[in-house]
């Protein structure tokens, strides 16, 4: 059985994936994840203001300042034991400070105070899974067709 898999934690903030599948199946479903992701990369990337000021507020999308972390927006895919046999796709903030604005960070004692959350990875993707859905069942449909095409051996 195939299954759309999407993360919500904190630490697999732009991890999309779909589980078991065949050998076949494998190559188009991975450029329909890489398409996917590209799709939530572009839209995470235009949710962070070109406004420096004010700053964001909690719950708001960072804002940008230097460009590094909108720069540093990247998509990967892979293979993954977690997915059983499956293809995952990735949206990463390369940037250290990504995941700490994606999530907030706690009080570090007497002097530190936490960050709250300014996420973007997260909301994008959440806009996205229906596309995310739309291009894997139309990337299916199209193995399954040229398969069932092809003459029985």
């Amino acid at each position: 059985m195939i299954q759309f898999e999407i993360d919500t934690s904190e630490t697999e903030a732009g991890l999309i994936a779909v589980s078991n599948l065949g050998e076949l199946m494998r190559p188009p479903i991975r450029k329909a994840i890489f398409d996917v992701a590209e799709i939530i990369k572009d839209d995470a990337a235009q949710s962070i203001s070109k406004m420096v000021f004010p700053r964001s507020t909690a719950g708001q999308p960072p804002r940008q300042q230097t460009g590094r972390l909108l720069n540093s927006l990247k998509v990967k895919t892979a293979k993954g034991r977690a997915t059983r046999g499956g293809e995952r796709g990735y949206v990463i903030g390369a940037k250290f400070y990504a995941r700490f604005l994606e999530s907030g960070t706690q009080s570090t004692g007497k002097y530190g105070k936490g960050i709250d959350p300014r996420p973007f990875l997260v909301p994008a993707r959440k806009r996205h899974i229906e596309d995310f859905r739309r291009i894997v069942q139309a990337a299916l449909e199209k193995v399954i067709a040229k398969r069932l095409g092809s003459p029985q051996r």
